[in-house]
Order: structure tokens, then C-alpha cells, then sequence
């Protein structure tokens, strides 16, 4: 609307969509190698992207598009790996064999020339093709540059594009024809040659961004972070079993020793475990389902903590909201410096004092709040590493687990418990 009103042409680039049964097939191969001889030649950074199907992530889906473009020419090249069948609704290889002679060479020429390449979330497309090419050149990862000059906004390629450039919402229309049955296999060549184009694009003005904000120094280190944590989620980490449990049972003692200190600093106050029940019961709906809570767990004689029907008498949980917010503002008299949302409406009378440990960073000082810290900092690493040895990511045979991992999960908490290689 803004260049419509000005009198401008809206930005316009060229698409190279190479797929079997496009007319003139093998034209547009030719087509399409003029372009990259010419891109390579002249040592033009590129921007590419991939699609592929979603089972198994990237160590196991399907290699179903690979394209790549030149912001500097404007031009965008999408070529179909698998052929998306209407019939049968799924994919089929359709190349013959010298149209796909020519298709591999000419990927092969962009993945192996020097050429800068630039990808948004690289870790999952770099992934995918190195299981089928080397992969040469310098590497520059747009939601790296994204999360680095704001990490708490959204970091997702349209939001990303469609906040800094004047680009249409080419991901939800593509996204509703695929819901609707009715996107074919030139929509999805079209929708990737969108995705790297505006990749390209976007990278210049988010590079001026984080330069602006200083914060130029940590791209090189992010982008080093995120090469180690892709390693790591193709070829796995491998696993001394007994070093994981020896660590984990250190963990859980760690864990049991900080709650016992929390648990006995209500006890020794004078009233604590009173206030504690009364501020809990205050915050439930119905108030008479409250049960009863003690500081320290009440044992039976076998040495179990006793939970009888109707009358629990639990110790102290840091990991209930209520009652951690009652030992952390109330009892230590804590200045809240964090709320929360204000639940799924995100009403801000609904808002409350956060728990979340980097709440409370600033107070650390206190031997009371590095207690609790501690606490969840060692199941934090519990839960960790509880899933590393399960089917999902451990891998038997090799001795090795594949964990998961996002490239922007650095601005996270460092009391994650998502399962994530950087983390590790």
C-alpha cells in the first residue's frame, strides 16, 4: 500500500522454476546453469533453502527442493529433487536419467563453490545436505543475525521479512492452499524460491541492525556454536553410560540437599508453614480443596513420604507457582522484578509475580535465593539428561545420542530443560 501510494513499482524479482514436467524442461536447465556459471563467476553471495518432508528430522525426511538466489541479480532458482504427485498425494522421483545428471551437477556447483551462502535457520538445512554433498564456502544464518539484534520477538522468516521488507505474507497463503488440497508442485518451487529470495534480502538490513547494536562481535561465536550443535544433532555425542548416571545421581543429590535447606528455613520460622498454607489456599478456586501442607515431608516408617487420600502432607515445592512465590515475595520479602503474561488471554490483571529463576538473578547475593536457584539449576540437568539415553535420541548401536537443538536457543534461560545440543 505504502509504494502503491507513492507511485512505485512493487519489488519485483525473476523465478527459475526447474522441475520434469515444466514446459521446455531441459531450456530451463540451461537457463538455470547460465545463472550460476554467471552468480559463481562473479563470486555473488547466495541465498538458499530447502524443502523437505517432516518425519524423522533432518537425519531422516526427504530431500524434496533445493533452491538458491542472487539479490544482486534479483533472480531466484527453485528445482524439484522429488515430485509432488496429485494422484497419489505424495512424493515421486520423476527426473530421467540425463535431465538428473544435470540437476546433481548443478547443485553440486553451488555447494561447492566458495561463494558465501545464506540461510534462515541453517542448522536444518545444512544438516540435510551435507547427508548428500559437501558443503563448501562461508556460512551466514539470518535468524542468528535476527536474535541477536532482538532475541524476545519471533524469529520466523515471514515475520522476520515481512517487518523489514515490503514482501506479501507469501508463507500463510502458501501454508492455506496446502490445507486446502489445492497447492501443486510448482506452488511449493514458487513458495521456496520466496522463502531464499527474501533470506537474501533480508540479511543486508539485519546485519546493519546488529552492527547498531553492538553485538557484531557474537555472530562469528553464535555461528561457531551453531556449527558444533549441528555436528552434534547429525553425528550424535557419544555417551559413556556410567559417567551419565554418576552425573545424574550427583544432580539429584544436589537437588534433594538444596530443597531439604529450603524446606528447613519455613520450618525455623516461627508461623512459616502456617503463612505458607494460607497463602496457598488463598490462591486455589475452591479453597476447601486445599490440602494441607508441612515444610518438611512427613515419612512413614518405611521411610516413604506419606500421601494419604484427601491429606497430603507433602513438604514444601519450590516447583508449584504458589508456593514458590510465597517463599520468594512473601517470606524473603523479595522486590518482584518479572510478572508473568497474565495467562493464555494475556490479561494484565492476571498477571503475577514471576518464579522463573531469571526472576530472581539479581538477588543471588541471598543465601536464600541461591539456594532455590540451585535447586532448579540441578533438575534443569536432571531432566536433561533423562531423555538422552531414550529411543527418540539414543542410538544403541553407535553409542551415541542425537540431540535436538535450535540455533537461536542461545538468548534462552541457562535453566532450560529442553533436551537441546547447545545446552549440552
Amino acid at each position: 500500500a505504502k509504494a502503491i501510494a507513492a507511485g512505485e513499482q512493487p519489488a519485483l524479482f525473476r523465478e527459475i522454476l526447474v522441475a520434469p514436467h515444466v514446459r521446455d524442461v531441459d531450456m530451463v536447465l540451461d537457463l538455470a546453469e547460465a545463472h550460476t556459471d554467471r552468480w559463481l563467476a562473479e563470486n555473488r553471495p547466495l541465498g538458499v533453502d530447502v524443502e523437505a518432508t517432516m518425519e524423522g528430522g533432518s537425519r531422516k525426511a526427504a530431500f524434496t527442493v533445493f533452491g538458491y538466489s542472487s539479490e544482486h541479480y534479483r533472480t531466484g532458482i527453485a528445482i524439484s529433487i522429488l515430485e509432488w504427485c496429485e494422484d497419489s498425494q505424495s512424493y515421486k522421483f520423476t527426473w530421467n536419467r540425463e535431465q538428473w545428471v544435470r540437476v546433481r551437477r548443478l547443485i553440486e556447483k553451488v555447494m561447492l563453490s566458495q561463494n558465501s551462502k545464506c540461510y534462515h535457520n541453517f542448522g536444518y538445512d545444512v544438516t540435510l545436505l551435507r547427508r548428500f554433498f559437501d558443503h563448501l564456502g562461508g556460512l551466514q544464518d539470518t535468524i542468528v543475525y535476527h536474535s541477536l539484534f532482538q532475541p524476545d520477538i519471533p524469529h520466523g522468516l515471514d515475520f522476520v521479512c515481512q517487518s523489514e521488507l515490503d514482501v506479501p505474507a507469501w508463507k500463510r497463503d502458501f501454508r492455506q492452499a496446502e490445507k486446502k488440497g489445492t497447492a501443486n508442485n510448482l506452488d511449493l518451487l514458487h513458495y521456496n524460491a520466496q522463502d531464499h529470495m527474501y533470506g537474501g534480502m533480508i540479511k543486508t538490513p539485519l546485519i546493519n541492525k546488529v552492527h547498531r547494536r553492538g553485538n557484531i562481535h557474537l555472530v562469528e561465536h553464535t555461528m561457531r556454536m551453531c556449527e558444533l550443535a549441528r555436528r552434534a544433532h547429525l553425528n550424535g555425542i557419544p555417551l559413556d553410560m556410567e559417567k551419565l548416571k554418576e552425573v545424574r545421581a550427583t544432580q539429584i543429590e544436589r537437588r534433594a540437599e538444596a530443597l531439604l535447606d529450603l524446606q528447613m528455613i519455613i520450618e525455623r520460622t516461627d508461623g512459616g508453614v502456617d503463612a505458607l498454607n494460607a497463602s496457598v489456599k488463598a490462591e486455589r478456586v475452591n479453597p476447601d480443596n486445599h490440602k494441607i501442607l508441612s515444610a518438611l515431608p512427613v515419612l512413614n516408617d518405611d521411610g516413604n513420604v506419606l500421601n494419604k487420600k484427601g491429606y497430603d502432607l507433602r513438604g514444601f515445592n519450590p516447583r508449584s507457582a504458589a508456593q514458590a512465590r510465597w517463599f520468594l515475595y512473601e517470606h524473603l520479602g523479595l522486590q518482584p522484578l518479572y510478572y508473568t503474561a497474565g495467562g493464555a488471554e494475556k490479561d494484565p490483571t492476571k498477571q503475577k509475580p514471576s518464579h522463573a529463576t531469571k526472576a530472581i538473578v539479581d538477588y543471588l547475593s541471598h543465601p536464600s535465593v541461591k539456594r532455590y536457584v540451585e535447586y532448579f539449576e540441578a533438575n534443569a540437568d536432571i531432566m536433561t539428561l533423562k531423555p538422552a539415553i531414550s529411543p527418540r535420541y539414543y542410538d544403541p548401536v553407535t553409542g551415541c545420542t542425537h540431540p535436538s537443538w535450535n540455533p537461536t536457543s542461545m538468548k534462552g534461560t541457562r535453566w532450560t530443560s529442553q533436551f537441546n545440543a547447545q545446552n549440552w
